[in-house]
């Protein structure tokens, strides 16, 4: 597998899975949508099997999170003619109903029980190899497979690690999987965006193609360095000739339209007109835009701000995510981006905003 512009991110991963054995610990990787985590974590899970690690896997999605011992199943799917035959009667029983090997009674499955099985099988798996738990998005694990391996995290003492992935944004709170690991054994690495430069080698890469510097530029911006969005926007732009003239706005592509929509399509009125000049000035100010919206900015930008979509630094606006300015700026109609320039020309202070009003 070929990684771009993470040479560090690997540095951190790979002295993870060298580190010397010790009871449990964890990495995790925390970022945003699309940057890149995931490929991180296949990067760790590979690494794991090439250093003859014991890796149990899972992928939930946010679908599944209500699914009960959906993870569980996923995890231990691979070990249970291994470990099933090794365990006493009331925990090889409460483990089989748990994940469908046995039909349950009429008393549902104590989660307590369970929990002890789940550590007694992982004990087991870890005295004749180091086991690895990896866990992508590990924020749409289902509560009562979390609950399972939290319980038998806090009481094993074998070479267990887990390596997971998780979305770092607003509500999306620790898991309890890592509260279950003592935190001088807790490592959380940060997945930022890319640079110019490393984004520069994926679009050639992934795209068999090279984009002028200004379109680069344009692209990195757009996508605040986040390599989906990145790919996604380069390739609707390849598809239109690779090609962006100084007035153009980027194509929004399909795959981002639900993205976009998550977080434009709630906008009020007044709100997704405070966010139109914002993307059009240069230098979004309160008063530049109380000055170009008149009386309905402040009902508009108090929304746009509580909505997440614009951020206040100051007396300074700015979106939360660049591909949100791009997103507001390619739905204006012609006429509307029209009127618009039109009336900040009658609003910015000076000569230089008002050529460099987008």
């Amino acid at each position: 597998m070929e990684i771009v512009g993470r040479h560090e991110e690997l540095v951190s991963l790979n002295a993870f899975l060298d580190r010397a054995a010790g009871g449990v610990s964890a990495l995790v990787l925390e970022g945003d949508a699309g940057i890149g985590k995931s490929t991180l974590w296949l990067a760790g899970v590979e690494g794991a099997r090439d250093r003859s690690f014991r890796v149990l896997s899972s992928r939930p999605a946010e679908a599944e999170s209500g699914l009960a011992h959906a993870g569980l199943g996923d995890l231990l799917e691979d070990v249970l003619e291994q470990v099933l035959p090794e365990l006493p009667a009331p925990r090889r029983r409460v483990l089989e109903i748990a994940l469908l090997v046995e039909e349950a009674g009429e008393d549902p499955a104590d989660p307590r029980a369970l929990g002890v099985a789940v550590r007694t099988a992982l004990q087991l798996l870890a005295e004749n190899e180091p086991v690895v738990l990896a866990i992508d998005d590990v924020q749409w694990l289902d509560v009562s497979s979390a609950v399972a391996l939290s319980f038998s995290l806090r009481r094993l003492d074998g070479n267990v690690r887990l390596l997971l992935s998780r979305r770092l944004e607003e509500g999306v709170p620790a898991t309890g999987l890592e509260r279950a690991v003592d935190g001088d054994r807790l490592q959380r690495l940060r997945v930022g965006p890319l640079s110019l430069g490393a984004m520069h080698v994926l679009l050639q890469r992934r795209l068999d193609t090279t984009f002028a510097r200004p379109t680069l530029l344009r692209l990195h911006e757009a996508s605040g360095g986040n390599p989906f969005y990145a790919l996604e926007l380069a390739g609707a732009l390849k598809r239109r000739g690779s090609t962006l003239a100084p007035g153009d706005q980027l194509p929004i592509p399909t795959s981002l339209e639900e993205l976009v929509q998550e977080r434009l399509g709630g906008l009020s009125a007044p709100a997704l007109e405070v966010a139109r000049f914002v993307a059009a000035l240069a230098y979004p100010t309160v008063r530049g835009v109380d000055a170009a919206v008149g009386a309905s900015s402040e009902p508009g930008l108090t929304d746009a701000l509580e909505s997440g979509v614009l951020e206040l630094d100051g007396e300074r606006l700015r979106f939360t995510h660049p591909l949100l300015a791009s997103a507001v700026s390619s739905r204006s109609p012609p006429t509307r981006r029209r009127s618009l320039h039109a009336r900040l020309a009658e609003v910015v202070p000076t000569e230089e905003e008002r050529a460099l009003a987008r």
